[in-house]
């Protein structure tokens, strides 16, 4: 499913980090528009300040442009024709692509429930490697299952959006990894989501970008995610919990969990000064019919246990 007014654009980022290593594909017609309104590659590459012999090979198709480069022409051009292109280049089916990549990567064209459910995934058990300034690494992107038939419906959500492969590690019988790297998929976590890199536990909040539409499918399917990876599920005490030592996550979840009309509980726990705080939202057992409806789980382990916890509650006197 996916919502006309919520679509990506390649100018329209917060933290454009990696524009210069970021490279576009499919855009050869819009590039050689651009260039003929500068009069040619001969004083367009001067206006750039890059060789006539490297623009050639961008608006004749060859090689993808970089990103920074694109921003950088549009500027260039007549500002009528810049909208034009724009528009052009945002209706397209674009790829994209980084120096020294062997492959591309399909820029997904709207914000959709699936990616949104794949964004809670990454917030809970997910991790992208690198520092924290994410300008190195070796741009792994690694989600962590504890049901094989959990990862592959990951699996299957990544390949489709990104058009990239997924590896699986098998790391022990209740521990599967989804693991592929990608320099590009990288930039478009960050700059659209403001994912990050290396340590993140303390520091995740549900992105901006999901939360501003307001919409409750987008919303409610990253918090599907988020339950998913670190939501519990105890049949014998009809309980349903998210915990994260992430504060501004677990207000994030409470705040929306309320939009949907479903009442939670915040508690706090320090094991001891070696750990961080762990904070805990507990649904409330008169919500929990509420959340199975609005919420739910793709965890389908966990999804058995929510539907006996609904059933002994629907069957109570």
């Amino acid at each position: 499913m996916s919502y006309e007014n919520l679509d990506f654009s390649l100018f329209n980022v917060k933290d454009n980090w990696l524009s210069e290593k970021v490279c576009v594909w499919n855009i050869k017609e819009q590039v050689n528009k651009a260039v003929w309104n500068l009069d040619g590659p001969a004083k367009a590459s001067k206006l750039m300040n890059v060789k006539k012999s490297r623009l050639k090979e961008w608006h004749l198709g060859r090689k993808p442009i970089p990103l920074s480069k694109l921003n950088e022409l549009l500027f260039l051009i007549d500002i009528n024709l810049e909208q034009e292109l724009t528009k052009e280049i945002n209706s397209k089916q674009i790829y994209l692509k980084c120096q020294y990549s062997s492959h591309t990567i399909k820029f997904p064209e709207k914000l959709t429930s699936e990616l949104s459910y794949v964004i809670g995934l990454l917030l809970g058990d997910g991790s992208l490697a690198g520092n924290n300034s994410n300008k190195t690494g070796n741009w792994g992107v690694s989600v962590y299952f504890d049901k094989m038939n959990h990862l592959e419906i990951y699996k299957r959500i990544i390949e489709d959006i990104f058009k990239v492969k997924v590896k699986i590690y098998v790391q022990k019988k209740t521990c599967f990894c989804a693991y592929f790297a990608s320099k590009a998929v990288h930039w478009f976590l960050r700059s659209f989501f403001c994912l990050h890199n290396g340590y993140k536990a303390d520091k995740i909040e549900i992105p901006e970008i999901i939360t501003e539409t307001k919409n409750q499918d987008l919303i409610a399917s990253c918090l599907k995610g988020l339950f998913d990876s670190d939501g519990t599920v105890i049949i014998k005490s009809k309980t349903i919990s998210f915990s994260s030592t992430s504060e501004k996550i677990v207000n994030q979840v409470i705040f929306w969990l309320l939009e949907f009309g479903i009442v939670s509980k915040k508690s706090k726990w320090l094991k001891n000064e070696k750990y961080k705080m762990l904070f805990t939202v507990r649904i409330m057992r008169g919500s929990i019919l509420r959340f199975s409806e609005k919420i739910g789980f793709s965890h389908q382990e966990k999804k058995k246990k929510l539907y006996k916890i609904c059933e002994a509650l629907f069957i109570q006197p």
